[in-house]
């Protein structure tokens, strides 16, 4: 191994001479070229020979693993969970644990379903995974991420962030990764519900609508509008508020 850190060194000689004779290495960058070899053939076998015990000391301190590999740092949390013998129905993916993730993370706990939770703030994922609550630290917005959380094997995938970043490519991603999958999104504006669907989304939820659909039953409850009449409202309801996200 270190012979053949010496020859990459060497080798950057050959090919800064004929660089030079070429005329297309100015005389200043050989001088540094040469400055730049000589450092690294220096330090190559220092380096080589610190690789082994720095290895051990990133595997024997919990904070260097989980800032050099977050995921991987989670993984003997997520050991445990492998053992539950779950059907696809009573898993969930819940990206996402601000309040709204919290509440359908309890909701979901409540009826029996497994959430996991994919989180990029490395503290949450560390006090959920000591919770015993299933979490991974990571990107939602690519799809390995969503592999590792275990996409295959669950029927429910939720994005309760309300403005993830990259949501379309990554419900398209989902979509193809796991086609049966049951796709329920957030987002806060209405004129971006379209674009969620056509990814691949089942349902998409808004602030706005849901707002206007709870103004619009309080006040026909306040009518005296019995259940039954609210249960036909409420379809007609989203309908209009589907049209004027679709406008």
């Amino acid at each position: 191994m270190l012979k053949n850190l010496s020859q990459i060194g060497e080798f950057s000689f050959i090919l800064g001479s004929l660089g030079k004779e070429l005329k297309i290495l100015p005389g200043i960058a050989m001088d540094v070229l040469v400055a730049s070899s000589m450092i690294s053939i220096t330090l190559n076998p220092i380096l080589y020979r610190l690789a082994r015990p720095t290895a051990k000391l990133i595997g024997q301190n919990q904070l260097l693993r989980w800032l050099l590999d977050p995921v991987a740092s989670t993984r003997g949390a997520e050991a445990r969970y492998e053992e539950k013998e779950l059907t696809p129905r009573q898993r969930a993916i819940v990206i996402g644990y601000g309040p709204i993730g919290r509440l359908v993370v309890r909701l979901l706990q409540e009826n029996e379903i497994e959430p996991t939770i994919v989180e990029l703030n490395p503290k949450t994922v560390q006090l959920l995974c000591a919770q015993g609550i299933r979490a991974i630290y990571g990107d939602a917005s690519h799809i390995e991420t969503l592999r590792v959380a275990g996409l295959e094997k669950t029927k429910n995938l939720i994005l309760t962030a309300s403005e993830l970043s990259g949501a379309v490519e990554l419900i398209r991603a989902a979509r193809d990764a796991n086609p049966k999958v049951h796709i329920v999104a957030r987002t806060v504006r209405l004129e971006t519900k379209k674009s969620l669907l056509d990814a691949g989304a089942d349902r998409v939820f808004s602030p706005e609508g849901e707002m206007a659909l709870s103004i619009t039953e309080c006040l026909l409850q306040s009518l005296g509008a019995t259940q039954e009449q609210l249960e036909a409202n409420r379809d007609s309801i989203r309908r209009t508020i589907s049209v004027l996200s679709f406008s």
